[in-house]
Parts: structure tokens; C-alpha cells; sequence
């Protein structure tokens, strides 16, 4: 299959080499059982998250799901912040009074004080009294102080 692909051309597997090696006649698949998601949209990337804290894959990481939390030991939550159905990344800080609930906090992205996360993806920064709802953060943005953003991506995608 590599030998189908240019070196620095950027290629879809999915639609230019897969169909090639059909038209071959030397694509085959394989039944299994496994689980499996492309992770490719934020919200399955969540999702692909929340079920392995769920216990609905067995995935070779090092060990820190526990109580329903991902949380690295590195991570930096605060007293008095609650971590649900979440994974937080090492050296992610997370301030006090702050809910955190069905989303994961990605290496580089901050939370601030009384901010609200929920069924969202972080990247970026979010300030004190913040509230995200099915929300995407991307590293380039910041979440002002008091700002409410609910099924939205920040940055907005590229059309």
C-alpha cells in the first residue's frame, strides 16, 4: 500500500489508495469484534473518549481512569473543582469552584475559576465564568471571562 503513495503528497487513503488497490482486486477486510471510531470529527473524538472511561474498550494506556475520570496525575484541578465522565491532559490547570463533566481538556488548553465544561473539547484557553455546552476550543482561541458558547467551534472550521 505505501508504495502507492508519493512521498510528500498529501493523499486520502479512504478515496485515492483504497480504491486503487481494489480495482486490484488486493483489498480485503477482516471480521471483527474490536471497537472501532474514526475519530476524525471532535464530537466522535469525545465520544471515542467517554467510552473508554466507560469501560466500553479496553485500550493500552498508562493507568489513570479511575472513578469515571481520566485525569492525569499531572493535571493541576483545583480544590473544590468536580471532574466527571472527563480526561484531562498532564499539566492542564483546572481553577476552583470549576465543573468539568463528559469532555476532555487537551495538553496546552486552561481552565479558569466557576468556569463550566461540559460535552466539549479543549484545546485552547477559557477564562473565570465561562460556560461551554457541546463546545470545540482550538488551541489559537480564548474564551473571554463570563462567555457562553454552546454548540459552537472557536475557531470556526474553514468552509
Amino acid at each position: 500500500m505505501l508504495d502507492d503513495i508519493a512521498p510528500d503528497v498529501p493523499v486520502s487513503v479512504e478515496r485515492v489508495t483504497f480504491p486503487a488497490i481494489a480495482a486490484r482486486g488486493g483489498l480485503y477486510g477482516v471480521a471483527t469484534d474490536d471497537y472501532w471510531l474514526d475519530v476524525g470529527r471532535p464530537e466522535l473524538y469525545l465520544q471515542a473518549n467517554l467510552d473508554l472511561l466507560a469501560g466500553r474498550y479496553d485500550a493500552t494506556l498508562p493507568s489513570l481512569v479511575a472513578d469515571g475520570a481520566g485525569v492525569d496525575p499531572g493535571a493541576m484541578v483545583s480544590p473544590g473543582s468536580v471532574v466527571s465522565d472527563s480526561v484531562i491532559a498532564a499539566a492542564v490547570p483546572v481553577g476552583p469552584g470549576s465543573r468539568v463533566h463528559r469532555s476532555v481538556l487537551l495538553a496546552g488548553s486552561s481552565v479558569g475559576q466557576d468556569v463550566t465544561v461540559e460535552d466539549s473539547v479543549v484545546m485552547g484557553t477559557v477564562a473565570d465564568g465561562a460556560v461551554l455546552t457541546g463546545a470545540v476550543i482550538g488551541a489559537s482561541a480564548t474564551i473571554e471571562p463570563g462567555q457562553q458558547v454552546t454548540n459552537e467551534r472557536i475557531p470556526a472550521p474553514a468552509t
